[in-house]
């Protein structure tokens, strides 16, 4: 992202219009396989970047908060008026217990340092609510084709044989899932998600093709998942 224009009005309209696609669909799947209404809920978007996502959840009247490291971005995100956006400090999240009926994540732990992974996935726990929802979603270290910078095994190169502007740690998606099934019960909408026309429209015909076929497979490329609090 670093020499884009964050205030370029084609841009910003850009980002406006897919994410509003994405939150479209996100909404749905929580609606369908959670129960959940996201009309009038409260909303942190647990590492925000520019904040379309979260800005697009304001629709739905709901209270929404966004929450990222880079200030940078988060300069940009500002611009938005329609949610408030906070600044992460240091390790542990800036709110109360149990303050946010959906927490959601999209790909953003493959930039968090895998060392930090438990405190990530504890504050998220610690945050949302008894009977919230949460979603994360993050790409898959064996899907063959690097989900940033598109280049085949990019991700599988020793680091110090990688140029990168921030920090990337593609998770072993079994690996995470198990780590992430200590504080929550998931519920797996991989394929709901990629099914849709949403997701169809993020690649070109032959990478999709390659998407369905290898997303019931080890290799799948993303995994999207709903979480619910364990308790005891």
């Amino acid at each position: 992202m670093r020499g884009i224009d964050h205030s370029d009005p084609a841009f910003v309209a850009a980002r406006r219009a897919k994410n509003s696609r994405r939150v479209a669909l996100i909404r749905r799947l929580v609606r369908e396989h959670a129960g959940m209404d996201l009309q009038g809920k409260r909303v942190l978007e647990y590492g925000c970047h520019l904040g379309f996502a979260v800005s697009a959840l304001t629709a739905d009247n709901a209270l929404c908060l966004g929450l990222d490291v880079d200030k940078q971005v988060l300069g940009a995100a500002a611009g938005r008026k329609e949610a408030v956006f906070f600044s992460a400090a240091g390790p542990g999240l800036p709110f109360a217990d149990q303050s946010f009926d959906f927490v959601f994540s999209s790909e953003v732990i493959e930039h968090v340092p895998p060392t930090h992974w438990r405190g990530y996935i504890a504050e998220f726990h610690r945050v949302l609510a008894p009977r919230g929802v949460g979603y994360i979603s993050y790409p898959n270290f064996w899907f063959p084709i690097e989900q940033h910078h598109f280049i085949p095994f990019y991700h599988w190169l020793p680091r110090g044989l990688r140029k990168q502007a921030m920090f990337e740690a593609i998770p072993r998606t079994r690996a995470l899932q198990r780590l992430l099934a200590r504080w929550f019960i998931l519920t797996d909408i991989s394929n709901r998600f990629l099914d849709s026309p949403y997701a169809r429209s993020l690649h070109a015909p032959w990478l999709y093709r390659l998407v369905r076929l290898l997303a019931r497979t080890p290799c799948t490329p993303h995994t999207y998942l709903l979480l619910r609090k364990r308790h005891g």
